[in-house]
């Protein structure tokens, strides 16, 4: 978790009185500051060294490990900031040490102003634009060793990065160059990430469906150890089957609730998914390789091993929304928010909200 003499000290013990008035910079990270109306709860503000823009968030004080939700990831999500919007009233709502889990919130890691207006999957960077998902170090790498590289090449040899998964070897599209360009919000992301070390990262975003790209709305698991994206099957070998298994929870409880409602919402609210009759085609997201940079789900699955922010690969999921719900619809936007604000709860949290 985060340092924890510092942290669990001053911030993460709600059965004794805080150690502080209203701030604690921890180690690295930032600063938290005491929500002294809701128990165990910080509104948080992260920062990096080099002067990056401050990324602010919320934590809620659970068990020991962490779940991370990043919104904003690509482009503004007005579905999003519904599930965000639920999730804080929920947990706001929750009594002392009702988490199995502790919860950090980062509803929007980009300014909206920052997102370039002919991509919505980009942000402005001076004279380009950089593709916000695809903006990560190399699987295995943490801050210091972007740090470290500065500005040179990367050359993706798995003799050199034996940490890269099956996805980026071989191919003609590695990565050639990270974190020379990597965006100052997503360097104070991977920072945290490296202070944190969270056990599950959760990516929410918007999205049009494209039946003829077969991308749309949905929830999508990355296995740690990387997937047969030809045969979409977990590759022998790996720690996948308990990964699916959670998206499988969260996909067949919230299409449930949202059936109930009005089962023809079940094909637009999944449809990434793509609804088979008693279940999905698919659990599974596919990180594709950039020639700029890494896929946020092949950084955070793979382990760091060496420097100073060692930590485990984290169990990473995408939460897509639709962003062409119809406003007549039964369930509404909102509504659809609300039940998968609940259902990670339930599912992460380990409690009912």
């Amino acid at each position: 978790m985060f340092e924890r003499e510092t942290f669990e000290r001053e911030v993460g013990l709600t059965a004794r009185a805080p150690a502080f008035e209203r701030e604690v910079t921890v180690k690295r990270c930032g600063k938290f500051y005491l929500d002294k109306q809701v128990p165990g709860a910080c509104d948080v503000k992260l920062t990096h060294p080099d002067g990056s823009p401050v990324v602010t968030g919320r934590f809620y004080q659970g068990g020991s490990e962490v779940v991370l939700l990043v919104g904003g990831m690509l482009g503004n999500s007005n579905g999003v900031d519904h599930v965000f919007q639920h999730l804080r009233a929920k947990l706001d709502g929750l009594p002392a040490k009702a988490l199995k889990r502790s919860f950090f919130l980062i509803p929007n890691l980009f300014d909206p102003l920052r997102w370039a207006g002919a991509d919505p999957a980009r942000v402005a960077a001076g004279a380009r634009e950089v593709e916000v998902e695809a903006n990560f170090p190399l699987g295995g790498e943490g801050d210091d060793a972007v740090q470290a590289r500065g500005g040179q090449l990367v050359d993706p040899d798995p003799r050199r990065f034996p940490g890269l998964p099956p996805q980026h070897l071989g191919g003609t599209k590695a990565p050639d160059r990270t974190a020379n360009e990597m965006l100052p919000e997503i360097r104070v992301l991977v920072r945290f990430v490296g202070c944190a070390k969270p056990a599950f990262f959760c990516a929410l975003h918007d999205v049009t469906t494209n039946k003829k790209r077969r991308v749309g709305p949905g929830l999508f698991v990355y296995p740690r150890g990387g997937i047969d994206t030809s045969l979409d099957a977990v590759l022998a070998g790996t720690s996948a089957d308990p990964e699916d298994a959670l998206a499988g929870r969260l996909l067949d409880r919230a299409s449930a609730r949202v059936s109930a409602v009005d089962t023809t919402l079940v094909e637009l609210a999944f449809a990434g998914n793509r609804p088979l009759a008693g279940g999905f085609e698919t659990v599974h997201g596919s990180p594709t390789a950039r020639a700029r940079g890494t896929h946020f789900a092949t950084w955070t699955s793979v382990p760091v091993t060496t420097g100073s922010e060692k930590r485990p690969g984290a169990i990473t999921l995408r939460l897509a929304l639709p962003r062409d719900w119809t406003a007549k619809a039964k369930l509404t936007a909102d509504g659809l928010g609300e039940i998968w604000a609940e259902e990670l709860i339930r599912e992460m949290g380990g409690t009912t909200p």
